[in-house]
């Protein structure tokens, strides 16, 4: 987590300079490496300060009951969506105008098909939630914003219920404020991006089975249950997070032993089961092929890995690939993994420009909303893209401010620490595969949040305890004898 930390200090300079030199050059990694070395050696002289004020303020925060201090984040954070939705009404576009249409599709036409004809290109999730808002207020545009104003107030309350899970008040409170205020998240109100969907479902995912360890049998079976249903929901909007048990299987290693976690994990995995079944029947229905969700991994993969490919998203040069949606996607996976058989140079350094570009920006919301819907650019854009980048790069050094501390032990012990931390970690070997952009770590804004939280604030004096199972955690660091 430390090493994937100091990436980011790096990766930021690198992204900032390819705006301005419109690509990669010598200069550019000169940029990136005197820019990162400077905020290395912020993070190491000022880190500690800066996690200091955040928990003094924290200290403030207790003076609010929990309620009104939820109720108060998720005023503040509707109203700032609300003014950068009013101010900057980008018309939906590309990925986001798909969704809409098929949610469209699924209210006039009841039927699930894309203007290609296509039945499983696209993932359902997020076209679904639309489609339950279209239903309920009509055939809008602006019931985008809506639903996804819906799913950052779902959000709020759970980053509380996580941060309040593993330590005490002053980390929940801090948490929800953090991820209430974050920047890229509020620009990205009024877009269609599945992402959304993701940020409060994998809260809820981990504060459910969080707290199905250490609860009675009953309970047990329906938390982690709920949870794997949930992941499941989380799965049909982005099928990349069919792999996420792997995080909770770490997690139940971590925390007591693969034995007594076991039954967790299968009900898990049941949950999973059931909330994808049906559309994987429809798919094999339709398509006489089983696709658990969607076929479109294939044209993704090998638009990601060819000679053309830079590591973010290039447009199909209409080669050659089938329009068969199912052969469509066999064949891309097979003729990838022949170009990284054959290249596996140019495999590795596109994989490392992945990472620059998954971790290097955290403004995709502002560019998707100014400069791509509405054509803006100049200053405002400018101070919009580095507002959003100074907050990533704050959240970043929190964490990492406090690795180097005293106290740091009490992340190394904490397994649910481990396992919010591993769910950052899930992203890079993921998206080292395909083509990505700062949009795809969205997802794990949540768990950044709650991660930033605890390393900034002391849940309590030195030596105050909490024991989860078997084992007992220290949040703050222990009095030393004598």
């Amino acid at each position: 987590m430390a090493a994937l930390g100091i990436a980011v200090l790096f990766a930021v300079p690198q992204q900032v300079a390819e705006a301005m030199t419109h690509g990669p050059t010598p200069l550019t990694y000169v940029c990136a490496l005197l820019g990162g070395v400077l905020l290395l050696a912020t993070t190491y002289r000022y880190g500690a300060t800066i996690s200091r004020v955040f928990e003094r303020a924290s200290e403030q925060f207790e003076r609010v009951s929990p309620l009104t201090w939820i109720l108060l984040c998720a005023a503040i954070g509707t109203l700032l969506r609300v003014i950068w939705v009013r101010i900057y009404p980008a018309p939906l576009h590309s990925d986001g105008l798909h969704y809409y249409n098929l949610a469209v599709g699924l209210v006039e036409k009841h039927q699930y098909l894309s203007d290609r004809g296509e039945f499983a290109y696209w993932p359902p999730g997020y076209p679904f939630l639309l489609y339950v808002g279209l239903k309920l207020l009509g055939v809008h545009t602006w019931v985008v914003t809506t639903v996804n104003l819906v799913l950052f107030l779902i959000s709020v309350p759970a980053a509380y219920l996580l941060g309040q899970f593993l330590a005490a008040g002053r980390v929940a409170r801090l948490a929800a404020l953090l991820l209430a205020v974050w920047p890229n998240y509020a620009a990205s109100a009024g877009l269609g991006a599945k992402e959304m969907v993701l940020v409060p479902l994998l809260l809820l995912v981990f504060f459910l089975y969080f707290r199905a360890r250490g609860a009675s049998m009953g309970a047990q079976i329906w938390l982690a249950t709920a949870a794997g249903a949930i992941l499941g929901l989380a799965s049909l909007a982005h099928p990349s997070f069919l792999l996420f048990p792997a995080v909770l299987l770490a997690y139940e290693w971590l925390a007591e032993g693969l034995p007594t976690g076991l039954l967790r994990l299968l009900l898990l995995l049941l949950g999973l089961g059931l909330a994808i079944a049906p559309w994987a029947i429809r798919n094999h229905a339709r398509l006489g092929h089983w696709v658990l969700i969607s076929d479109n991994g294939g044209d993704v993969f090998y638009r990601a890995n060819n000679s053309r490919a830079t590591g973010g998203y290039v447009p199909p040069s209409g080669e050659g690939l089938p329009r068969n949606e199912v052969v469509r996607n066999k064949l891309g996976f097979q003729l990838g993994m022949q170009w990284i058989a054959s290249h596996p140079g140019g495999f590795l350094w596109l994989a490392s420009r992945k990472l620059t570009f998954l971790l290097g920006d955290d403004g995709e919301g502002v560019y998707e909303s100014m400069k791509r819907g509405l054509d803006i650019g100049g200053w405002t854009y400018g101070l919009f893209r580095a507002i959003a980048d100074a907050y990533w790069l704050l959240v970043w050094i929190l964490i990492l401010a406090t690795m180097r501390r005293e106290r740091s032990w009490a992340l190394a012990v904490n397994p649910e620490v481990l396992a919010l931390m591993l769910s950052v970690l899930y992203l890079v070997p993921i998206h080292s595969m395909f083509e990505t952009s700062a949009r795809h770590h969205v997802p794990i804004i949540g768990s950044l949040a709650v991660l930033a939280a605890f390393c900034a604030v002391r849940s309590g004096p030195p030596g105050s305890q909490r024991t989860l199972a078997r084992r007992e955690y220290v949040v703050a660091p222990p009095q030393k004898a004598g």
